[in-house]
């Protein structure tokens, strides 16, 4: 009787601890679930807003193509307008819109950067006509302004749990309130007939360089940028867990941080500097004004190693202000040289960090002084604009190079234009609208 208690108490036992196990492992998979689920929504989220961002250059060049006079810059906007095409084009298609038919956006997208492709030609050869062109880019114009106001209305909703969820909504027949199946839904069934085009891509585009500087500075190793990380966020490197390495442009170690949210990092394997960062979870109401969180962005940047950078422009987006700091030699904007931070206007945390352009462009530069006063270019200048400053800047250009050019900011009504005048030869290179608002300042 004894032997039987005994053995029935050691069954008991063995079958207890396997039940343990068994709820052990089911648990860590379950938490592995739950960290693929929210990377694929993270995914999500970064095609989401490539995809806004590409439609906001293709409206802006757009806006700016229908008052341009000179042929050489229309060639450079229908150049971005094509560039910033396929880039929307390549979002669209990483998002989950397989059991929709979004074939009038993908259409548009497809259309404006071929008739961008022939507008780029034709400019270069001189060989347009002005009135017909003009008229096919106010179009598309206008249809640009429509699909990108249809899908930011959405932008205050993709952090909710379920917003990519398409296929829920599928099997229901019904689709989710404020989703991205919803949206798009709409979006297509009263999509504006596109224009038949009658003919037979701030400088964020420009950012990186076959070669970045930063891959000349030697590399660190993987427990030397967990390092860096644990010393920023304060915490010990067994927290920073890895999470692999890239051998992109700038190669790359990841992290992540867990906690309340998860923290995506990315440090560069040359030099061990912060390339990247990104936080997904709920950022939470505004609380701080745009100047405390351009505060927090510079005390951010300063322990991140970064220094001798101002805020050029910035947007309030969803709870967070998006900051676009560039660096500053000589008090000249080196606008190559660009770091952009997000925010949380919650709590002043970042939420998003990306140095791309800073760490394929920065270096010391033998900036000369400029062959033209700043009265000499200003005759480049449309008549009827007022000018309202005059700084010394560095831009990139298509060929990957850079210019020093005198940036006026100038006005005509109630619009503002950074207009950015070689500093050598006189030319106009560029032109940008300044939107204010009370979410911030853009040049787009």
């Amino acid at each position: 009787m004894k032997i039987h208690v005994r053995t029935l108490v050691r069954a008991i036992s063995f079958s207890l601890a396997a039940v343990l196990v068994l709820s052990i492992f089911c648990l860590r998979k379950d938490r592995e679930l739950v960290l693929l689920r929210e990377r694929q929504q993270s995914e999500y989220r970064r095609s989401f807003w490539t995809l806004i961002s590409s439609l906001e250059s293709i409206e802006s060049s757009l806006e700016k193509a229908a008052v341009c006079t000179s042929p050489e810059l229309l060639a450079l906007l229908s150049g971005d307008i094509w560039n910033k095409a396929e880039t929307a084009e390549a979002a669209l298609a990483e998002l989950p819109v397989s059991s929709i038919d979004s074939s009038h956006t993908s259409d548009f997208l497809n259309r404006t950067g071929s008739y961008a492709y022939f507008l780029a030609s034709a400019a270069g050869q001189g060989s347009s006509d002005p009135e017909t062109i003009r008229s096919s880019i106010s179009d598309l114009h206008t249809l640009a302004d429509s699909i990108l106001g249809s899908l930011s209305a959405l932008s205050p909703y993709i952090y909710e749990a379920d917003f990519f969820d398409a296929f829920a909504a599928v099997e229901t027949g019904v689709p989710q309130p404020t989703s991205w199946h919803q949206g798009l839904l709409l979006l297509e069934s009263a999509f504006p007939e596109t224009p038949t085009l009658l003919y037979d891509g701030p400088f964020s585009e420009h950012l990186t360089t076959p070669s970045p500087f930063i891959n000349r500075q030697p590399e660190v190793s993987l427990s030397e940028a967990r390092q860096n990380a644990s010393h920023l966020f304060s915490v010990s490197p067994e927290s920073v867990q890895t999470a692999g390495e890239s051998d992109g442009v700038i190669p790359a170690y990841h992290f992540e941080l867990a906690g309340k949210d998860l923290i995506s990092l990315s440090y560069s394997r040359h030099g061990g500097r912060l390339l990247s960062l990104l936080r997904d979870g709920d950022i939470g109401g505004s609380v701080l004004t745009n100047a405390e969180a351009i505060s927090a962005a510079e005390d951010f940047l300063q322990r991140a190693g970064y220094s001798s950078l101002r805020h050029s422009y910035y947007q309030a987006s969803s709870g967070v202000l998006y900051i676009n700091f560039v660096a500053v030699e000589n008090e000249i904007l080196c606008y190559p040289d660009l770091i952009q931070v997000g925010i949380s206007l919650a709590d002043g945390s970042p939420v998003y960090f990306d140095a791309t352009g800073y760490l394929s462009n920065h270096r010391v530069r033998a900036l000369s002084s400029p062959s033209l006063s700043q009265e000499e270019a200003s005759t480049s200048l449309t008549k009827g604009l007022s000018v309202k400053r005059v700084s010394l800047a560095l831009i990139p250009t298509d060929g990957k190079k850079e210019r020093l050019c005198y940036e006026f900011l100038c006005q005509q009504n109630d619009v503002r234009y950074l207009i950015y005048v070689h500093a050598e030869t006189g030319k106009e290179e560029k032109i940008m609208i300044l939107q204010e608002n009370e979410s911030g300042v853009l040049a787009s």
